[in-house]
């Protein structure tokens, strides 16, 4: 997700105007949200959670393989892609992200 992705969820699921959400994406920022960054893919929210145990292990590991799953029902190439280097994007190195962007114009 980009920042401006971040601001939306927030006014969407708090209702609440443009201030208060900056202030939370604030809030996030301090609490390591730029770890969880990748200059390609944009925040993990998944990893800021889990990083901050909001999540478990056990639940990131279910929601990433729920994911695989929905990858694979639309983009099988794509979906064995990610069962080699893992499902969060924001993880791959630079060589990874070139081999899925040269890939996914194979794909296309």
């Amino acid at each position: 997700m980009e920042e401006y992705d971040i601001l939306f969820q927030i006014i969407k699921y708090t209702k609440c105007e443009k201030s208060p959400a900056t202030d939370i994406l604030s809030r996030m920022n301090e609490l390591g949200l730029g770890i969880c960054y990748h200059l390609d893919f944009g925040y993990s929210i998944r990893r800021f959670a889990n990083m901050r145990g909001y999540i478990s292990d056990s639940e990131l590991e279910r929601l990433n393989r729920e994911s695989l799953e929905k990858i694979r029902e639309a983009n099988p190439k794509e979906a064995k892609f990610m069962e080699k280097y893992g499902v969060d994007k924001t993880l791959w190195s630079e060589d990874t992200v070139y081999e899925y962007e040269f890939e996914l114009d194979a794909w296309t």
